[in-house]
């Protein structure tokens, strides 16, 4: 089968027609219309905001349109908000089309894991409900427009991208930008100063910061934790079916190089490696016999991700991308070609491989393969709060991770980075920069800080946010940046309404709107948007209430990761509100005392109350814009 493998995220087909003569002007303008990008115009749209959705590729959904289908994350409970929207429409799909006992519904784990066709008619059906979006696809940005501020910052009030289809320039302006786009494409357009590569351990004291080689729960010799501009690799997040009828071979690439993977043949020889799967790839299962293959963390010499291919991506102009998502696009079809047919491979490999194949309903516009490169890691925005390490683990002085009182989502999943050098000859079996620390940290708060720039107002980035190298590696993940989104998108309507920049906007209005949402600015294990005291138990954990509920000098430690299916794990303990307990006199002292400080102090009793009844009695009382912060 002849195969050209000229597969690129530029294919010019759209989902949805763009004129090229655009309306100049729109409330909000968003480019990138990933997940994150996407729950930004939803959340804007659903407050009477005019959307325009900008986004290069021809079609919408980032990633998980694009084969990640097996998202990260650890409890479900962590999954509320538009996220949790997204996992019930997959459901609803699921069970309305295979009936709620199939194996299709069994497959989509609560509607988190979608085929990659599912997701992009999701995505495209639930725009399509705000007739005040404009769906742009096939768009690239070219320039923007900036005006000096009495302040000394700019403002970003204007854009102008290229029509792929006819290279026309689409103007566009509007009263707040949101970049939704994996590299931070609009924020760096903008002038925010951002970063790429890795931070020195010194510079933030983050033990997994700068140079290291970590396996074995150990750092070994070399890991000097020095700056540098490496960044994790990128791999494709590949869709493949072992069902026959849907099946189809791999082509073997028109520049394929067997000598790139004769380090791979190597290890096959001397018997290190005897498996197609968990020893190569990672085959994630999907609904109707599909998988979300991808890269195995901590595979020998070989697997999809080729640490050390992507440093010029985050800045790289289109022709640059191109050249190096094409390279990856070889390297991963010519992988699974010499797995399936090299007379070098035994014959075991082989069958195990010849199993798995391209769909034959999935991207049959770009050749049955996603037109997205998996970017871990692109740049990232130095903002008003730079989420690090520390943020995403216990807090020294309660049983929850650090209290962020101007919380706009959470976030759960263990600091992970893939690798960012390939294996040497010194360390020819360790990744530098690869590291999983899945047990190490709590669900962690994420403060509105990190999608705001310092220098430019009229701009919100809720995907390439404000953290180090490390604190990234626990925020770049879909459920997260959806979360995010929908705060970016209510941040922006605030700013309509209120006439004030988004820097200055009341955060703890925005996280009543979250909340009546349904979205969560705290985690806990027992109380979800269907609680009649939901919102008073997430307004008060915003305030610290139950940031040393139990007192963890008085609780015996409880291991917090037990598995239900493979990665995720049952909630964590020591995370419940037990709002159906009875106040005791220690703890309403204590929480009447943090009331007590509020400009308008709270009062209430606490005899007979429960706990859910005795916050519901404060919440009434809460006056908008009250707000604790935490003690420095």
């Amino acid at each position: 089968m002849k195969y050209s493998l000229t597969l690129c995220f530029f294919l010019l087909i759209t989902w949805a027609q763009a004129s090229t003569q655009a309306p100049k002007q729109f409330d909000v303008v968003i480019y990138g219309a990933t997940p994150g990008g996407i729950s930004s115009a939803i959340s804007a749209a659903r407050e009477g905001a005019s959307v325009a959705l900008f986004e290069e590729l021809y079609q919408v959904g980032g990633l998980t349109t694009g084969g990640l289908s097996h998202p990260d994350f650890r409890t479900l409970e962590s999954l509320q908000g538009i996220y949790r929207e997204f996992m019930n429409r997959v459901l609803k799909h699921y069970t309305e089309t295979y009936g709620p006992n199939s194996r299709q519904v069994k497959d989509s784990f609560y509607g988190t894991h979608a085929e990659p066709r599912v997701a992009k008619l999701i995505f495209e059906a639930w725009l399509a409900e705000y007739p005040n979006i404009r769906v742009f696809t096939q768009h690239r940005l070219q320039s923007v427009t900036l005006t000096k501020l009495k302040s000394g910052r700019s403002a970003l009030t204007g854009a102008v991208f290229a029509n792929l289809l006819d290279n026309q320039p689409v103007e566009v302006k509007g009263a707040v930008f949101i970049d939704g786009t994996y590299e931070g494409d609009l924020m760096a357009k903008a002038g925010c100063e951002y970063r790429v590569g890795r931070e020195s351990r010194q510079e933030y004291g983050e033990i997994f910061a700068g140079k290291v080689y970590y396996h074995d729960q150990k750092f070994w010799l070399g890991s000097t934790g020095d700056a540098d501009n490496a960044i994790q690799g990128y791999n494709f997040r590949v869709c493949m079916t072992d069902s026959a009828q849907n099946r189809l071979p791999i082509p073997k690439p028109e520049a394929y190089d067997r000598a790139t993977f004769l380090p791979l043949l190597t290890d096959i020889k001397q018997g290190k490696i005897t498996r197609f799967a968990d020893q190569i790839v990672k085959i994630q299962p999907i609904p109707n016999r599909k998988a979300d293959v991808n890269d195995r963390h901590f595979a020998g010499s070989m697997s999809l991700s080729r640490p050390g291919w992507s440093y010029e991506w985050p800045d790289g102009s289109p022709q640059k991308r191109q050249q190096i998502f094409q390279r990856h696009l070889n390297y991963t079809l010519g992988l699974f070609y010499l797995l399936q047919n090299d007379p070098e491979v035994p014959t075991a490999i082989q069958q195990e491989a010849r199993q798995w194949g391209l769909p034959k309903d999935e991207y049959p516009e770009n050749g049955h393969f996603t037109p997205s490169l998996y970017v871990r890691e692109g740049r990232r925005l130095v903002g008003e709060f730079i989420f690090q390490e520390k943020h995403c683990q216990q807090a020294p002085d309660g049983i929850r991770g650090y209290w962020q009182a101007d919380a706009v989502a959470v976030g759960d999943y263990g600091l992970n980075s893939h690798g960012c050098n390939a294996p040497n000859r010194y360390h020819p079996t360790i990744r530098d920069g690869a590291f999983s620390l899945y047990y190490s940290n709590l669900p962690y708060q994420i403060p509105y800080g990190v999608m705001v720039p310092k220098t430019v107002d009229g701009l919100l980035v809720p995907v390439a946010v404000s953290s180090s190298h490390v604190g990234y590696s626990a925020l770049r993940y879909e459920p997260i940046w959806m979360a995010l989104g929908q705060a970016a998108g209510l941040a922006a309507a605030q700013t309509l309404k209120r006439n004030v920049p988004v820097r200055n906007i009341d955060v703890t209005v925005l996280q009543k709107k979250l909340h009546q949402a349904g979205a969560i600015t705290a985690y806990f294990s027992d109380v979800f948007p269907d609680s009649p005291y939901f919102q008073a138990c997430q307004y008060f954990a915003s305030q610290g209430y139950f940031h040393n509920v139990p007192d963890r000098n008085s609780v015996p430690f409880v291991d917090h990761f037990v598995s239900i299916n493979g990665q995720y794990s049952k909630a964590f303990p020591y995370h419940a509100a037990e709002l159906d307990k009875l106040m005791d006199k220690e703890l309403a002292e204590q929480w009447l005392s943090k009331a007590n400080q509020l400009s308008s102090p709270l009062r209430t009793t606490f005899n007979g109350l429960t706990r859910g009844q005795f916050l519901h009695q404060l919440f009434k009382q809460v006056k908008p814009g009250q707000l604790h912060l935490p003690e420095e």
